[in-house]
């Protein structure tokens, strides 16, 4: 059934929460959940053991999710289109995160400055959304 999954793709929903039950989709790879209304995440979603590709982008998360700090093998991760306006330290467990697309947050400059100490120095993040295509 759906715990098989490997990508799932739910964009432009309206959907405003995650049930708890993703964190069932075992070997879900991707994760996209662009244009919608979720406005938290639940800890499952930082147990999905094989996530590589995350889109919470344009969504109304007012905090950024710690909870997918937990995500060991997450490379991509597009969170740009949120009312967050501070990072949790935790975001250092992502330590094989290749990309971050962040831009439209609330993030101040100090923000994005701690951003870029956490992370691992490869990152790429853009916080402009140029260059995007």
């Amino acid at each position: 059934g759906m715990t098989n999954l490997t990508r799932l793709r739910l964009l432009d929903l309206n959907i405003d929460e995650i049930p708890p039950t993703i964190g069932n989709m075992k070997r879900l790879d991707e994760l996209n959940l662009l244009n919608n209304r979720i406005q938290s995440v639940p800890a499952e979603l930082g147990e999905l053991p094989m996530l590589t590709y995350l889109s919470l982008a344009n969504n109304q998360l007012k905090v950024f999710p710690k909870e997918i700090c937990n995500s060991k093998l997450l490379y991509y991760l597009a969170v740009y289109g949120n009312p967050f306006i501070t990072v949790p330290d935790e975001i250092e467990n992502l330590k094989k995160l290749e990309f971050l697309a962040c831009w439209e947050t609330g993030l101040n400059e100090k923000e994005q400055e701690k951003l870029e100490r956490l992370l691992p120095a490869n990152t790429k993040m853009n916080f402009t959304g140029e260059g995007i295509h």
